[in-house]
């Protein structure tokens, strides 16, 4: 049997060992348009910070693809897919035959249709390639414009105020990290944010982006005076990536539709991770989310569904953790009141903790949380009630302070300094204290 698997990274990879379980004879062939074995994407932003190196950063070893008997394209593309005669083609003009396919080909970063925004100097933090670029940058510019006010911008605009460069954050939505936090924690993480002299405008359209002879950038906010960066990136956002997908034989609508087997409708052929719309936990059949977990879970599927061993999954919780401006942020299932969901907010000033439940009766569905590393334990007892829809009468559980005193992370000293060394200026009233 030969299994053909786009993609090279968690979902991927993901698949191809659970592939291999069950199966270790049949030939695996991967294909990525990118040139390196597969790598933690997640890692760019400590490669910036310079806690890391290239040679870290591996999701496998580099003997995993001989170990599990792989051949791999790495460089190439797939152009198109001809169903009928299971086969891919690549941009080189190779085809690929394949009785089992997995398309684990992930998403691609967008930019909003502004005017400018289009200049070939304005970017992303997506591959290896964007940060070697974004490295160079920082070691000449002075001033970063971010647009877009989500996990990837808030770790870029953390990594170059410890690099010693102003950053302005420009979001759309009233407030940052509009598709996890709510307004009110918003509002808390925006202030520490402000506290390290970064500027945050919010609710902010962008009428325009003129690129100058000496190589800036004029931004024109709507009814906000204009100002100047040396660079702009764009973390606005991503969509899958299915231009190659034959969308006339397989069903998709922002991505791949697929069921609980990773299945899409055509036998034979699996999708799983960003590409994928796949189960939530709470019932809805077809949800997206660009998360490496929920990727890793995809993958596991798929390879044991395609191997012949009847697999099912879950759902997905779209749980995340991320670590900024000194700040834990922690989001799962859940995260927005309905008829049938209703919220409970704790907050403690003197512990810098914000926790939004969200509860289906008694059953918790769901949560936010504002805190320090030692806080978002206490998500474990809560993604444990999610999955088996079991009450929690016990909110306390949650709310306990940890046993040991708070650990600093790798980032509070950075954190400290830059709030001592801040840009003067107004800060937010609006904070822990």
């Amino acid at each position: 049997m030969k299994i053909a698997v786009i993609g090279n990274s968690a979902a991927a990879i993901s698949g191809v060992e659970a592939f291999r379980k069950y199966d270790q004879k049949s030939a695996i062939t991967v294909i990525s348009h990118e040139k390196y074995p597969s790598y933690s994407r997640v890692l760019l932003p400590y490669l910036l910070l310079k806690r890391t190196d290239l040679n870290q950063i591996p999701y496998r070893s580099a003997r995993f693809y001989d170990q599990l008997n792989i051949k791999t394209f790495l460089g190439r593309s797939v152009v198109a897919m001809d169903i009928p005669k299971k086969c891919l083609c690549l941009d080189s003009g190779q085809e690929i035959p394949f009785d089992k396919l997995l398309i684990s080909s992930g998403s691609s970063p967008v930019k909003p249709p502004v005017p400018g925004l289009d200049d070939e100097d304005i970017g992303h933090l997506w591959t290896i390639e964007d940060m070697v670029r974004i490295d160079r940058l920082f070691r000449e510019k002075k001033h970063l414009l971010l647009v877009g006010g989500g996990v990837i911008s808030l770790m870029l605009a953390w990594v170059a105020l410890q690099r010693d460069i102003r950053v302005t954050i420009i979001e759309l939505l009233p407030h940052i990290m509009p598709q996890i936090l709510d307004r009110k924690a918003a509002r808390l993480l925006e202030a520490e944010i402000r506290r390290t002299g970064t500027r945050v405008l919010t609710g902010t359209v962008i009428e325009r982006i003129e690129k100058t002879p000496k190589g800036h950038y004029l931004v024109c906010p709507a009814n906000q005076s204009s100002f100047h960066v040396d660079m702009v990136i764009v973390a606005a956002g991503v969509q899958p990536n299915v231009r190659f997908v034959d969308t006339n034989l397989i069903d998709t609508d922002r991505g791949i539709l697929v069921n609980d087997k990773m299945e899409t409708c055509i036998p034979d052929i699996y999708a799983a991770g960003d590409v994928a719309q796949g189960p939530s936990a709470f019932g809805d059949p077809h949800t997206t989310g660009a998360l490496w977990t929920t990727a890793v879970e995809h993958g596991k599927i798929a390879g044991a569904n395609m191997a012949g061993t009847e697999a099912h999954y879950q759902g997905s919780l779209r749980d995340q953790v991320s670590e900024f401006f000194h700040v834990t942020v922690a989001s799962i299932g859940i995260l927005r009141e309905s008829a049938h969901v209703v919220a409970k907010v704790y907050f403690d000033s003197r512990r810098k903790l914000y926790m939004k439940l969200l509860w289906d009766g008694d059953v918790p569905v769901g949560g936010i949380m504002l805190g320090h590393p030692e806080d978002v334990s206490c998500f474990g007892v809560l993604r444990s009630h999610i999955l088996r829809k079991k009450a929690l009468p016990n909110v306390e559980i949650l709310l306990t302070s940890p046993m040991r005193p708070p650990t600093p992370s790798i980032y509070t000293e950075s954190h400290e300094n830059l709030t001592k060394k801040r840009i003067k200026g107004k800060t937010d009233e609006n904070h822990f204290n």
